[in-house]
């Protein structure tokens, strides 16, 4: 970020733009259970004036704008994975017209839902959308919410007339107009209508609205098992009886709800129903429904028309996401959304179900099952990573379910950046490139809303996986290479202490987290600084085939390397994946690539934190730095650009080929005058021979490369594949090369 942009902000908004933490952090989460990636900054503007200054200010300063309504999304909408600012609507709060005559209204962005409805009834008028949050107007069009309603009344698709739009470049556009009808050009409404800001900050919104009914009753039902239930409600929908509302709850929900609540209804798959008319027509649609519902086995058909009854009854469904964090203290929700054909509604449901009886995690299950959307809320523990994991393996299974029976990946919540990953899945790679195409045609540098909605690796005809040419290369045969005695742990050895951390990047890779963690030997005295050693992908490095602290441990015993902390990191979780191969985490980006982006990463956010609680030495030739492969090229590359900070390298498997243009890193150490580095290089005879080069090949030339500039290097070559195991077998021996002459401690 830049001082000049916030220095031009804070003169146009005054006190309604900051950088303050507790700003940012709030405008970086939501209710999903995403990691938060909190923005650079916040502005909260007045009007659509406002927002097109603030546009402009930032399109001159490169810099990302993420607009911003409740913060009720679930999938990590409002995030700032790259930085940026904040674009707060919520002020926006003026209902700017309403037209009783034409049932329609316009309103500014940060208007709430609610807000608008307790302007409309005493006029005798609603808006029908109802996601259940309290959400804004901006939010609801740019998600294309709907909710309980949108079985008789449709969803913010169906609800938008006209909008009012600031693109990239600040212009102020309308899109559509008040009429019912148009066939006049391209329907740029509807491209807005569920963009999700990726195109453009919308402002003002025209909405068709609804009288209130003359009368409004309520109905509940349960059943014996939920394929009956579900296929009451097929019925109901063929018979074209007009239902307002249709919502389903299965055992699990309604006993959540109860307890929340203080409901009393039976335990079992259960309906709720709405109609809305006049008296006679109500109770006549609530009779027919009735009879499907007892043909089906529906027991305990009861319709009332009084509003507290009613209202308690919706009040309770809306709660549930709420009921279900109750259910299970010290929870979060991870809610997510599918819509499939009525006609396969049962079937998903069923097979989901099937899979929750053979999963340790709960998830109740509710769904506006009228039009085929259902949501499984399932309930996870923040501080499990097996919890994730189920719960991330129950949502693909769940997706991959949906699109095999001609569904979407969400019906309401939106793709955001949690369900990226299933656009190519869902849509086909001809039409992913049609929408970056649109993308890019009005949003050129990206800074609207930026990786979310539309994947931006692996686009148009690059494939999502390994070419099967390549296969082969990954699959590692038998290797002559065990751990030694000073890879294992020995009797009468002090133990140092391993502790796992988690970072989220704010200035060098902004929004991007990753795990890390700390070793501390036992023989640590603060009074003394220690050496330092970074590893990338640092995982590896603690796993069985290299076992890093347990060689630290002994070495540092037997006097053999000096009183040095680890410093394991993981790469980016969030990021554009491998070129070709695809994925979808910040690893190739970070490792790949040259220059000093990620030196600055180590050197101004992480190292800083670490060096707060540890006293490590400033002297470089007490600093070294180790990878494995886009982890080795990593590692020479920070080196190389910071060899006033670190003297040693240790590089295993390296990836110096053309994944990123790390191929060109041996021809600029030949050309370049020797830097004060000691480097350590092991690959294997069955290492990689792939699309982007050969590792073998590339390890012997940057050995050539060392020996023509005369560099205290060593290459060890060996018959191992791309793995740690011949890297982890030689380890002990190549600390004690590496830190051979360093002042014993």
């Amino acid at each position: 970020m830049n001082n000049p942009l916030f220095m031009a902000l804070s003169e146009l908004l005054g006190e309604r733009f900051t950088t303050g933490d507790y700003e940012r952090q709030q405008h970086g989460k939501d209710e999903s259970s995403l990691r938060p990636m909190a923005p650079d900054a916040v502005c909260f503007p007045l009007s659509t004036e406002e927002v097109a200054a603030i546009v402009r200010l930032c399109g001159q300063h490169h810099t990302p704008l993420i607009p911003f309504g409740a913060g009720s999304s679930l999938e990590g909408h409002i995030f700032a994975p790259r930085g940026g600012v904040s674009v707060d609507l919520s002020r926006m709060d003026q209902i700017l017209r309403v037209s009783p005559n034409d049932m329609d209204c316009t309103v500014q962005a940060g208007v709430t839902r609610q807000q608008l409805d307790k302007y409309l009834r005493p006029q005798g008028l609603f808006f029908p959308v109802d996601p259940g949050a309290d959400a804004t107007f901006g939010g609801m069009t740019s998600t294309r919410a709907s909710g309980t309603n949108a079985v008789r009344y449709g969803t913010m698709r169906e609800n938008v007339l006209a909008l009012t739009v600031v693109m990239t470049d600040g212009q102020i556009m309308h899109t559509g107009t008040r009429a019912r009808k148009s066939s006049a050009g391209y329907d740029l409404t509807r491209l807005f209508v569920g963009a999700e800001g990726t195109l453009g900050i919308i402002t003002e919104i025209t909405l068709r609205i609804q009288g209130v009914p003359e009368a409004i009753s309520a109905a509940v039902v349960g059943f014996g098992d939920f394929n009956a239930a579900v296929q009451a409600v097929t019925q109901v929908m063929q018979s074209g009886v007009p239902v307002a509302r249709i919502e389903f709850l299965d055992e699990v929900m309604v006993k959540v709800v109860n307890k929340f609540s203080g409901l009393t209804l039976t335990e079992q798959p259960t309906l709720f129903l709405e109609f809305h008319g006049t008296k006679s027509g109500v109770r006549e649609h609530a009779e027919q429904v009735g009879e499907i519902m007892r043909e089906w086995g529906g027991s305990d058909f009861k319709w009332t028309s009084n509003n507290t009854e009613r209202t308690t009854l919706w009040t309770a469904r809306h709660n549930a996401y709420y009921a279900s964090l109750a259910f299970r203290p010290g929870c979060r929700v991870l809610s997510t959304d599918v819509c499939v054909p009525i006609s396969r509604l049962a079937e998903c449901i069923v097979e989901t179900k099937q899979d929750l009886g053979t999963s340790f995690l709960s998830a109740p299950i509710v769904g506006h099952v009228g039009d085929g959307n259902f949501h499984l809320l399932l309930l996870i523990d923040p501080n499990n990573p097996q919890d994730y994991a189920e719960a991330a393996r129950l949502n693909e299974r769940l997706v991959r379910r949906a699109l095999a029976m001609d569904g979407t990946i969400t019906g309401e919540h939106g793709v955001g950046i949690g369900k990226q990953k299933y656009m190519l899945a869902e849509h086909g790679a001809p039409a992913l490139a049609a929408m970056r195409a649109i993308k890019q045609a009005l949003d050129p540098e990206n800074l609207m809303n930026p990786a979310k909605l539309v994947p931006a690796e692996a686009a148009g005809n690059l494939p999502l996986s390994i070419p099967p040419m390549d296969l082969p290369a990954f699959i590692a045969g038998p290797e002559p290479y065990t751990l030694g005695l000073d890879s294992q742990p020995q009797a009468g050895v002090p133990q140092g202490e391993v502790t796992k951390y988690h970072w989220v990047s704010e200035r060098i890779y902004p929004g991007t987290g990753r795990d890390y963690w700390l070793y501390v030997p036992q023989q640590y005295n603060p009074a003394e600084p220690a050496c330092l050693m970074v590893f990338q992908d640092g995982g590896l490095y603690l796993a069985p085939d290299c076992a890093v602290p347990q060689v630290f441990d002994n070495l540092i015993h037997k006097g053999d390397m000096p009183v040095t902390i680890g410093l394991f990191i993981n790469p980016g979780d969030t990021g554009p994946g491998l070129p070709l191969y695809g994925g979808n985490d910040n690893r190739s980006l970070e490792y790949d690539a040259l220059g000093s982006q990620y030196a600055r990463f180590l050197l101004e956010e992480l190292l800083p934190e670490v060096e707060k609680h540890y006293n490590i030495t400033p002297e470089r030739e007490g600093r070294a730095i180790c990878g494995m492969s886009s982890g080795a090229i990593c590692a020479l590359n920070t080196a190389w650009e910071r060899p006033d900070v670190f003297s040693k390298v240790v590089s295993h498997c390296g990836s110096y080929t053309d994944i990123r243009g790390g191929h060109n890193l041996s021809s600029m150490i030949r050309r370049a005058e020797p830097k004060p580095l000691r480097i350590f290089i092991q690959s294997g005879a069955h290492d990689l021979n792939v699309v982007f080069g050969n590792w073998p090949a590339a390890n012997h030339d940057l050995a050539a490369t060392l020996a023509y500039r005369a560099y205290d290097y060593q290459f060890v070559f060996g018959e191992g594949y791309h793995t740690l195991k011949h890297g982890g077998a030689i380890f002990p021996d190549t600390m004690r090369w590496l830190w051979r002459d360093y002042p014993k401690q």
